[in-house]
């Protein structure tokens, strides 16, 4: 993905929070998705608009783990949930 590309949430897409994570489902497609503590902390990050740089501080910050780390994840997540169409990304 393109690194100066905005993401947004699909607005077709709904999230519910659970124990271990949370659930998203494209209301439009039926798909659902599941995603871990970590990753429902990035899709709450990217529902209040927070950059992805501003994730990976945040999960830095509150998890002991290797920026670098959490950057691959974050962005590989990211690109997972883009192809998919839960994300949309746009050219700033």
């Amino acid at each position: 993905m393109d690194a100066g590309a905005k993401l947004s949430v699909n607005p077709t897409v709904v999230a519910k929070a659970m124990p271990e994570g949370a659930v998203l489902i494209d209301s439009r497609t039926g798909e659902c998705f599941e995603l871990n503590r970590v990753g429902a902390r990035v899709w709450d990050g990217l529902e209040r608009g927070v950059d992805l740089a501003g994730l990976v501080d945040e999960l830095a910050a509150e998890y002991a783990i290797d920026r670098a780390r959490i950057s691959t994840d974050v962005a590989t997540l990211v690109d997972a949930l883009t192809r998919h169409g839960v994300l949309i990304a746009s050219s700033r």
